[in-house]
């Protein structure tokens, strides 16, 4: 069975997500929201001083043909 995905990085500013009330709280000492979904996930990090990231997995659903080949 072939497991099928995409996953991506975004890096944000740190002085961006500051300013946004609503996203300013994932910048706390010791905070890396994990969010999971149904074959998806993110995670955020601060990356150094600059940058907050956001690790982006999204796992494709198995197809009934999908397979391995000897």
């Amino acid at each position: 069975m072939h497991i099928l995905g995409i996953s991506a990085t975004v890096s944000i500013p740190v002085l961006q997500i500051f300013s946004d009330p609503e996203l300013a709280p994932f910048l706390q000492e010791n905070y890396w929201p994990i969010f999971i979904g149904n074959g998806t996930n993110i995670a955020t990090s601060q990356y150094g001083l600059d940058l907050h990231l956001l690790d982006l997995t999204y796992r494709m659903p198995t197809r009934v043909d999908d397979h391995d080949e000897d």
